[in-house]
């Protein structure tokens, strides 16, 4: 069976590649629930509290402003047996609190530490590697730890009580973001992927890279699949990526066919569906984020 979350789409890949995929992330946020259950946590949840019940003869953190080195890295010292986290600070604004940022990559190295194969790999004598960024890598490793970091940060339970409360918008991504304390794009992924409604999100590079595509399981459920990345955006969000490439930093929501994002049932039932596209620059990221839902009633009652 296979799992209901929806991995990301980016460079072109085989259906069986994309399976498998979503398969290892699906176990990764498995995982991060696991340990969420094992150690307990409240809402912000703490990576660092998270990081303290492995001790410090196991594992040891160490935080500083590492520029633009890295993020996020975990390293194991053989002759101490000791795992060694280290995470960029140059984020934070100071005042004790971490940038979303930062818990962000915290809890992806957490992922390499606790995903059984990402360890024994270290362990074995592997190499380390530093980390950056959320969700930009299309490195299947590097994904599951990702889907790892926002199933810890973003526990499912509480998420979907804020999801599935009404229809997807951009003020239900801005609740989580704020309830949990991560990034948009972190609360955007997470929530599209544990919403009943219709909704997905579109990642779209200013620099002219591959776009990432993430929908929740209601589209699938009415017939609608994704189209490739080299298909993407719709004219409307196109138009709106130009904006962005230029500077601005507001952007108006704009209604486009349902078509443009998706392959649809060739009845013709849902041709004339249409969607709403919120836009989020994220000029961090270099990336416009593009929120996307519709009426449930138009998707199904037709």
């Amino acid at each position: 069976m296979l799992p209901s979350q929806t991995t990301m789409t980016t460079a072109k890949k085989t259906s069986l590649a994309w399976k498998i995929e979503a398969g290892r992330q699906e176990l990764a946020a498995e995982k991060a629930g696991e340990v969420l259950e094992a150690y307990g946590y409240s809402v912000p949840v703490d990576p660092l509290a998270i990081a303290a019940h492995e001790g410090r003869r196991r594992l040891r953190l160490c935080g500083a402003d590492l520029g633009d080195a890295f993020d996020g890295q975990l390293e194991y010292h053989r002759d101490k047996r000791r795992f060694l986290l280290i995470f960029n600070t140059k984020y934070d604004a100071g005042g004790g609190e971490h940038h979303p940022r930062t818990r962000f990559s915290i809890a992806h190295e957490l992922g390499h530490y606790h995903l059984d194969a990402h360890r024994a790999h270290l362990l074995r004598g592997g190499a380390p590697h530093g980390s950056k960024g959320e969700f930009i890598v299309d490195v299947i490793a590097e994904r599951e730890a990702d889907a790892f970091a926002a199933a810890l940060l973003l526990p499912a339970r509480e998420v979907k009580l804020i999801v599935n409360r009404g229809p997807f918008s951009l003020a239900t991504v801005e609740t989580v973001a704020d309830t949990f304390r991560v990034s948009l794009v972190s609360a955007t992924i997470r929530a599209v992927n544990l919403c009943h409604f219709p909704a997905a999100v579109a990642g779209l590079p200013a620099g002219g890279g591959r776009p990432w595509f993430t929908w929740s399981g209601a589209f699938r459920e009415a017939g609608c699949f994704r189209r490739a990345s080299g298909e993407l955006p719709s004219t409307a969000a196109a138009r709106q990526l130009e904006l962005f490439q230029s500077g601005a930093t507001e952007l108006s929501p704009h209604e486009s066919k349902l078509g443009e994002w998706f392959h649809l049932p060739d009845d013709g039932r849902l041709d004339e569906v249409l969607v709403t596209e919120q836009y989020v620059p994220i000029g961090s990221m270099g990336t416009l984020l593009v929120i996307i839902s519709t009426d449930e009633e138009d998707l199904f009652e037709n």
